[in-house]
């Protein structure tokens, strides 16, 4: 659904190609085109979580857990979209895109070495898999030294933790503020993982009975905890 939705927008906001924007000098360049394809991915994996959630809450409600699982992607896709668009520079945007998609081949290349190793997959057929991904990394390789960059230092994702504070477009924002959406990140991912202090901060306690070695608590979900 979302995808079928970006895509009216598209057709509905559609660029003028004969204007000179910095997206159409962007993709006259090397890796021109990657940072606005992954926009797109990552602001309709967004909406896709944003989606499901707002179906959650209405049927079932908060839950403490699976809850955060749909906002903790939602938060990261979206942040990972304005930071691949951030840079006022072109060099930055398309560095940024070349690094998204050297992160996704990274990934893609561990997961079809395990799928390999289990033993379960076809030979032939995970060799020739293996080698389409070598294919792409040495494509990537190439625009990646085109930009002067090495590939063993674009490989991941954007660190959330350290550049979500410096994004351009929160420069407004005080710094507490910016340092808030870190610290909800922090909280989600928490959540997310089952941690106990997350899940105490973002619940109503009560029945509160001693045991050995801590607490049992009952805890129902706080809905204040949405307002982040």
């Amino acid at each position: 659904r979302s995808r079928v939705e970006l895509e009216v927008c598209d057709q509905q906001y559609k660029r003028d190609t004969t204007v000179l924007t910095e997206r159409r000098f962007d993709e006259a360049k090397v890796a021109g085109v990657r940072p606005y394809l992954h926009a797109t991915q990552l602001l309709a994996a967004s909406w896709d979580h944003h989606w499901l959630l707002a179906q959650t809450l209405t049927v079932i409600g908060v839950t403490p857990h699976a809850t955060w699982s749909l906002i903790r992607p939602a938060f990261e896709a979206a942040f990972h979209a304005l930071w691949v668009l951030d840079p006022d520079d072109s060099f930055s945007r398309r560095r940024r895109g070349l690094q998204l998609d050297l992160a996704d081949a990274r990934e893609q290349k561990l997961w079809a070495e395990a799928t390999v190793a289990t033993g379960f997959s076809d030979a032939e057929e995970s060799k020739r898999a293996l080698g389409v991904l070598d294919s792409t990394y040495q494509s990537l390789d190439r625009e990646a030294r085109q930009l002067k960059a090495a590939v063993k230092n674009m490989n991941k994702p954007a660190n959330l933790v350290a550049e979500l504070p410096k994004l351009r477009a929160l420069a407004t924002m005080q710094p507490g503020i910016r340092a808030w959406f870190v610290a909800a990140w922090r909280q989600m991912s928490g959540m997310q993982h089952g941690l106990s202090y997350a899940l105490l901060a973002a619940s109503q306690k009560s029945d509160i009975v001693a045991i050995p070695g801590g607490f049992q608590v009952l805890l129902s979900p706080n809905d204040d905890s949405l307002h982040w």
